[in-house]
């Protein structure tokens, strides 16, 4: 599990959010997520307002990317 930084931290609370999981068919899902976090030094939040595909291809053993 990664560390965030002070750098890290600051561009999340600076910038927006991306995020890009796949689905179990290879189908990618890639969002805006203005509501991203920094929820201490080793997790981000959002809130999923969307029909929750990322959550769905995590379940499914879809990593997440935040770009």
């Amino acid at each position: 599990m990664a560390t965030l930084n002070a750098d890290m931290k600051e561009f999340i609370a600076n910038n927006l959010a991306w995020i890009a999981t796949v689905s179990k068919d290879g189908e990618l899902d890639l969002g805006p997520k203005m509501s991203m976090f920094v929820l201490d030094d080793n997790h981000l939040a959002y809130h999923e307002r969307t029909a929750g595909q990322h959550f769905k291809n995590l379940q499914d053993g879809s990593q997440l990317v935040v770009a």
